[in-house]
């Protein structure tokens, strides 16, 4: 919290106890759109994405190509194990409806949201 409030941020969502990372992601979101946000960000608290790739995560967005992108966490310097887990995730989301582009990481915990792809 006290990092958060030294480098301006000016939510946070807080819970008394632990709910996991599943309540904790749709309280994030929820709280968002309460505020009026028209674009959300989501990137996980392990510093693998560098902010500074923010706007690339947007730019589709922006151009109303997508409702949802998804950034890569170049994958390719993980162990066998682990590449494979991501590699069942991306191909069960490949065949989703109006998914373009599944791309290697679906997993990954640097995404983009609409306001409208929170909404439907």
């Amino acid at each position: 919290m006290e990092v958060a409030e030294r480098i301006g941020v000016h939510h946070v969502v807080r819970f008394r106890r632990r709910k996991g990372l599943a309540a904790a992601f749709m309280a994030g979101i929820d709280a968002c759109v309460k505020l009026g946000a028209d674009f959300i960000v989501n990137t996980d608290g392990d510093n693998q994405y560098a902010a500074s790739d923010i706007p690339k995560l947007l730019d589709p967005l922006l151009a109303g190509e997508a409702d949802i992108v998804i950034g890569d966490r170049n994958i390719r310097g993980w162990s066998t194990c682990r590449w494979r887990g991501s590699g069942c995730s991306s191909s069960q989301l490949g065949g989703a409806p109006g998914l373009q582009h599944p791309g290697p990481d679906t997993t990954s915990g640097f995404r983009a949201y609409t306001r409208e792809a929170r909404c439907a």
